[in-house]
């Protein structure tokens, strides 16, 4: 089907709506989390079983949509992962035993992961010839509802415990959403079902030496940011943090998370990406321990911050120096590298909490630099190897 120039901007507004609501879902848990914890009276290790059933349910979601999204076209995937992520929330909201509870994370992770799927390449199929700046525009849109999100969350929340009336609010978003999908005109799917032919990821990619180096800094990137954006609420809390502050600490990650992005994506392409790699390995390095070995509030969140603003150009600039390895087959790539992201998004959080109902939550999170100093090592012989030559 043929798009008018007017079907490509409603159909980009509905993506950079989309998108904005898909980051506000991504630390949806996270901003309730301390209200979770007492209102079903958990362990940290029960309540840490979230991180990795999302993270589950994302994979396969993600899978599932690669592999037939491009043979059966995007509205059908787009309206039904829209649809379920409303049909998750309102599952969470009615849980009365936290069993359903996790299963209806499961359940909105796999439509989090089929959404995000659906939106990129639903752009990717508009943007023609912009895609570069259609994709940093729709990655900036989900920046930016994380980074909000939380203020909203705790105006919800109001002064006392009841989270269910977020989940509640966000179902309402995403049913409202999934109809609005159904408003539109689509690309045909035949203009892409060449692409359809492309496996969605290969671990055999693992016995290029660099490529898997680069596969274990997404792992210990996602990781050391999951692990710290699920607990540092519930961390800082009990560091006696006022509750404006508590509120803002997923924000202030965010904040820190968006302005590293923007800055790498200047300096990246003069330093080199192995140079790039290493430095912010370094200031993950120093900025980490600021955020969980300090006791002052303040500094944990100057801490919070700086490490969001290191972390942030790891991932996307381990993703480009595989694609420098591998330039013909960017989606296995991009499909292979998600491996590592989902592992490091549902194991370091969840064994955080284990650890923290035996050792205490502080000690969790110190425990975690462990994961933080071989971004350093990985960066400098990644650095040292680019300046040799031997990645191209």
């Amino acid at each position: 089907m043929e798009l008018t120039r007017r079907d490509e901007k409603a159909l980009t507004a509905l993506c950079l709506g989309s998108y904005f609501f898909l980051g506000t879902l991504a630390i949806l848990f996270p901003s309730i989390l301390p209200s979770v914890v007492q209102g079903f009276g958990l362990k940290y290790g029960e309540a840490g079983l979230v991180f990795p059933a999302s993270s589950v349910g994302s994979l396969i979601g993600g899978i599932l949509t690669g592999l037939w999204s491009d043979r059966v076209g995007r509205k059908p995937f787009l309206f039904a992962s829209a649809f379920l992520s409303g049909l998750a929330l309102i599952g969470a909201f009615r849980a009365g035993q936290w069993a359903l509870f996790v299963a209806s994370f499961l359940l909105l992770g796999l439509a989090q992961g089929a959404l995000s799927n659906s939106i990129n390449a639903l752009v990717l199929d508009i943007s023609a010839g912009r895609r570069g700046k259609a994709l940093n525009t729709l990655h900036a849109l989900y920046s930016l509802g994380a980074t909000v999100s939380p203020f909203f969350i705790k105006w919800l929340l109001g002064p006392g415990t009841e989270w269910r009336r977020v989940l509640f609010a966000a179902a309402w978003v995403w049913l409202a959403l999934s109809l609005a999908a159904l408003a539109f005109r689509y690309p045909s799917p035949s203009a892409q079902a060449a692409s359809s032919q492309k496996k969605t990821f290969r671990f055999g990619l693992l016995a290029h030496g660099l490529f898997a180096l680069l596969f274990a800094v997404a792992f210990l990137y996602n990781g050391v940011a999951w692990a710290l954006l699920g607990w540092v609420k519930e961390f800082v809390q009990r560091a006696g943090a006022r509750p404006e502050l508590t509120a803002a600490m997923l924000s202030i990650f965010y904040l820190g998370l968006t302005a590293g992005r923007f800055s790498c994506a200047h300096i990246s392409g003069r330093l080199g990406y192995g140079r790039t790699l290493f430095w912010c390995g370094v200031g993950t390095a120093l900025a980490y321990p600021l955020a969980v070995f300090a006791s002052v509030p303040a500094v944990i969140a100057a801490g919070v911050l700086l490490s969001g603003l290191f972390l942030a150009g790891l991932y996307p600039t381990a993703l480009a120096y595989c694609t420098r390895l591998f330039p013909g087959i960017p989606g296995t790539v991009t499909g292979t590298m998600s491996i590592a992201m989902t592992m490091g998004g549902a194991l370091p959080p969840w064994w955080t909490g284990k650890i923290g109902d035996g050792w205490g939550l502080a000690s969790a999170l110190r425990l975690n630099y462990l994961m933080v100093l071989p971004l350093v090592g990985i960066g400098w012989y990644l650095w040292q190897q680019e300046r040799r030559g031997v990645e191209i």
